[in-house]
């Protein structure tokens, strides 16, 4: 039976995501990416009117937000809501807007600003963060989420303990989160928090039965008081969660 996340989630629904503080973390392992859901909780906070502020070791913006546009998020009608640090590059660029060619400027429009940083400077990385996470708490009217496209790889390059900090950061302003970790390298005690501390965990995995034509994969979604079994299947243009 199809079912949506949010619904297991306990979200309320769609429309009343922005209400209260998430936190999430996302775990996937080898030959089971959980990247996609990252791309589809961003396009859910974005709908909701939610403040993003996404941290990225593996994607360059361009990348996610010809994805967003995909899975039907109008990247021109949207307002300005996403601020991207890209922890990529060595160049430290600041400006409005991605340098994209002119045939496809017209993708920037629901983007806030982009911040690349040179990716082992782990003091850029908490700096950026602060002043957009302060920039966020001063708008009375959107509230924020934090997304890392990947824990694992921000904590090998700054270190686990400007890792750390960035987390306390962020919990201590009592701003929604989300993260993703790869559970199959991670063995840290400082990862463990960061999993434990989560409202929700959302694990990744592969079929049992081998491959299929009808799913890609499942996700476990761990909560205090449930715990369910979701089968998914992923196209270009939208995912799809079913409940066994």
């Amino acid at each position: 039976m199809e079912t949506e996340l949010w619904s297991v989630l306990r979200w309320g629904s769609e429309g009343e995501i922005s209400e209260r503080r998430r936190r999430l973390v996302v775990l996937d392992q080898a030959g089971s990416s959980g990247g996609f859901l990252l791309i589809w909780l961003m396009r859910m906070y974005v709908q909701a009117g939610v403040r993003v502020i996404f941290i990225s070791t593996e994607r360059h913006l361009f990348h996610y937000l010809s994805v967003l546009r995909k899975l039907g998020l109008s990247l021109t009608k949207t307002e300005p809501l996403i601020s991207f640090i890209d922890c990529l590059t060595e160049m430290e660029t600041i400006s409005p807007r991605p340098s994209f060619p002119e045939h496809r400027l017209e993708l920037a429009s629901c983007v806030d600003k982009e911040t690349r940083v040179h990716e082992t400077c782990a003091e850029d990385i908490l700096h950026e963060l602060s002043e957009r996470l302060e920039e966020a708490m001063a708008t009375k009217y959107h509230p924020t989420c934090v997304i890392i496209d990947n824990l694992s790889t921000l904590k090998q390059r700054i270190g686990e303990n400007k890792l750390h900090q960035l987390w306390s950061l962020v919990r201590r302003l009592g701003i929604s989160y989300t993260g993703l970790v790869h559970s199959d390298v991670e063995t840290s005690e400082g990862m463990n928090e960061i999993i434990f501390g989560a409202d929700a965990v959302i694990s990744v995995e592969p079929l049992s039965t081998g491959a299929s034509i009808d799913y890609d994969g499942k996700c476990l979604v761990t909560m205090p008081t449930k715990t369910t079994d979701l089968l998914f299947r992923v196209d270009e243009t939208r995912v799809q969660f079913f409940q066994k």
